[in-house]
């Protein structure tokens, strides 16, 4: 999505249920959508499909583009540990990418707040990027308009509450 709110386009891709596949889906999605000048790559956390994490590093790396993860609230890293531990036997990926992760708590330029893991940007540059995309709530717009359709897609409505 374009700071002029503008959208180009919808990609999607599997992944598997707590793989390790989500960095590279990441990657093949941007790496197909045609979309040129990108200014950032939004994720909603780092998690997805359960403990699927992605390396955000590698992200930006393969795509030399700067990813930002948000979310809403504080996440808690020693509860992602917890989760590991019970159910993938302590798995040592999912533990280093873990270690790498450090939120930091951004204040928008809407007054709401919202913590980010980044990679290829600055703090600076993620909250300007982020306080543009921000209209009346924490979350981007781009990944509130990515939620309403994925719940459409799912039960056949979106309710707005994204």
């Amino acid at each position: 999505m374009r700071f002029d709110f503008r959208i180009d386009g919808f990609s999607s891709e599997k992944i598997t249920l707590d793989g390790d596949d989500s960095t590279s889906s990441i990657i093949k999605l941007c790496k197909r959508f045609p979309a040129k000048n990108i200014t950032a790559i939004l994720l909603n956390g780092v998690t997805f499909g359960g403990m699927n994490i992605a390396d955000l590093d590698e992200v930006a790396r393969a795509t030399g583009t700067p990813v930002i993860s948000v979310a809403k609230k504080r996440p808690s890293i020693q509860s992602m540990y917890r989760v590991i531990d019970l159910h993938h036997g302590s798995s040592d990926t999912k533990r280093s990418l873990l270690e790498k992760l450090k939120p930091i708590g951004i204040k928008l330029a809407n007054g709401k707040s919202i913590y980010v893991n980044l990679s290829g940007t600055t703090i600076e540059q993620t909250a300007e990027i982020l306080s543009k995309q921000c209209i009346l709530n924490s979350v981007p717009e781009a990944i509130r308009v990515s939620h309403l359709i994925g719940s459409a897609m799912r039960y056949g409505i979106s309710k707005g509450r994204a």
